[in-house]
């Protein structure tokens, strides 16, 4: 099992994504090996083909940003989602993003991920993160297709939005495939965001636990799916009501139902989520109102105490101390200080 690293950016191994996948895909690969992508602070277009990776072993191709995750849109790294991104690789593969933010305008299915060989079995993993995923959009943001075998998607700590004002696919399962899609989400907040899984995928679980979910009045429902099984939901926030959860999950613990969220960052009134505000026009902060009436507050109870715990870090990098708050950020907290003592 061997990482290779390289930097991208200005002053990096590589200048672009594009440039380090021709550089790396003849690379040949054993089981368990990483090509891992550091990303420089920058703008990074996210565009490339990728679809002659060597298809030896079970590899994992990493972007990572250099420099950790703050929670802000025009900090850090960020991939350029202004088109499509296609991967395609028949071999077991995992593909994670790290610390970045995800962000572009109205294309269509900007990451595509699917198979040379529609019908050749294989174990996909996707892992986001400490991710922002912000875009203006008719379409979706990742799509799977022509894939069979399983797909597991684990999402920590990580904001997907769409800033249109109504509601959009960010998983869209399509094509003529037999899988099962597994969604793990953690610590995560989701707004005008849903699943919408295909007929053809069966068997799928869904996991979510200390989870806030703002889904668009216009949507029925947060995920469609003709055969979810196992879906369980611990300590999460909705702003649908109970019978809109229970579509989904068949297990609900802690559950917050019909709840008012207000981006504004106004004080919340009692049993109210508020959020600090706008970013830009569009984009929002979905960083927490410190304010005792602030539901998302110390909620994920349940979760723990079941022996299921979030990440230790959120989308920011803060350290989640206690009893966690719901969604991608925890509010600032003071940690326990030690005060120096003079000795002489």
């Amino acid at each position: 099992m061997t990482t290779y690293s390289n930097t991208v950016g200005s002053g990096g191994d590589f200048a672009t994504i594009a440039l380090w996948f021709a550089s790396r895909k003849d690379q040949s690969h054993s089981d368990g090996d990483v090509e891992e992508c550091v990303l420089l602070d920058g703008v990074h277009s996210f565009t490339t083909t990728q679809r002659t990776w060597d298809e030896n072993g079970d590899l994992t191709v990493r972007y990572k940003a250099q420099t950790p995750q703050d929670g802000k849109l025009d900090t850090g790294a960020i991939l350029s989602l202004d088109g499509t991104h296609e991967f395609k690789r028949d071999s077991n593969t995992t593909l994670e993003v790290i610390d970045c933010v995800c962000s572009g305008t109205d294309t269509v299915s900007p990451w595509q991920i699917a198979a040379k060989t529609s019908s050749t079995p294989r174990v996909n993993t996707i892992n986001l993160t400490r991710t922002i995923w912000t875009k203006r959009t008719t379409g979706v943001w990742i799509q799977i297709f022509q894939m069979d075998g399983t797909i597991t998607f684990n999402i920590a700590n990580t904001v997907l939005e769409n800033q249109r004002d109504d509601s959009k696919d960010w998983l869209l399962g399509s094509g003529g495939s037999d899988r099962a899609i597994n969604l793990n989400v953690s610590g995560s907040t989701w707004h005008n965001v849903r699943v919408n899984l295909n007929q053809t995928d069966t068997s799928c679980t869904f996991f979510s636990v200390g989870n806030i979910y703002n889904t668009h009045p216009g949507a029925s429902r947060l995920a469609f799916c003709p055969d979810f099984i196992d879906c369980s939901s611990i300590d999460d926030i909705t702003e649908r009501g109970t019978g809109n959860h229970a579509n989904v999950f068949d297990t609900i613990i802690n559950h917050s139902p019909g709840v008012t969220f207000n981006t504004d960052g106004s004080d919340p009134a009692v049993g109210e989520v508020s959020f600090l505000g706008d970013y830009t026009v569009c984009s929002q902060n979905f960083a927490l109102v410190d304010h005792p009436n602030n539901l998302a507050l110390d909620y994920v109870v349940s979760g723990p105490a079941s022996g299921i715990t979030s990440t230790s870090e959120d989308l920011s990098n803060s350290t989640r101390l206690g009893t966690a708050d719901c969604g991608a950020f925890e509010r600032p907290r003071l940690k326990n200080k030690v005060t120096p003592v003079n000795l002489f």
